[in-house]
C-alpha cells in the first residue's frame, strides 16, 4: 500500500488529518475539529482510526471518539469516558462495515464509512 498516496487522498477531504506510525507497523488516523452531523453534541470532536499494518487486507477494528460525545434519540451512545490511546483520552466506537473487498478499500472509503455511522440511526 502507497501510504503517501492514500493520506494525500485523505487530506483532500480532510486537511486536518494526522498520522502516527503506533507499534506492530499500525497506524493511527486522526481527523481533528470534525463536523459531527446534527444531533450530536458537541457538533465538532475528533476522531480516530487505529489501521492494521495489512490494511486493505486486514480491516481495521472499530473506531475512537472523543469521550463524552452525546449522541442523539436512536443512536447508541459511545462510551462516556475513555481510554487512552496514543497520549490522548479515547472512546472506543465497536464498528464494521456491512462488507469488505479488499481490492477496493482504500482508507478515505473507511473514513467516510465511518462518517456516515454518525448520520444513520441503528
Amino acid at each position: 500500500m502507497d501510504w503517501e498516496k492514500e493520506i494525500a487522498r485523505v487530506r483532500e477531504d480532510f486537511p486536518q488529518v494526522a498520522v502516527m506510525e503506533v507499534p506492530g507497523g499500525m497506524r493511527w488516523v486522526e481527523l481533528d475539529d470534525l463536523e459531527i452531523p446534527l444531533g450530536w453534541s458537541p457538533a465538532r470532536s475528533r476522531i480516530a482510526v487505529e489501521v492494521p499494518a495489512d490494511f486493505p487486507e486486514g480491516k481495521p477494528n472499530g473506531f475512537f471518539v472523543e469521550p463524552g460525545l452525546a449522541a442523539p434519540a436512536g443512536f447508541p451512545q459511545p462510551p462516556p469516558t475513555g481510554e487512552d490511546r496514543h497520549g490522548k483520552s479515547w472512546a472506543p466506537v465497536c464498528y464494521q462495515p456491512q462488507t469488505w473487498v479488499p481490492e477496493r478499500e482504500t482508507l478515505w472509503r473507511y473514513i467516510k464509512a465511518m462518517l456516515r455511522w454518525f448520520a444513520e440511526p441503528k
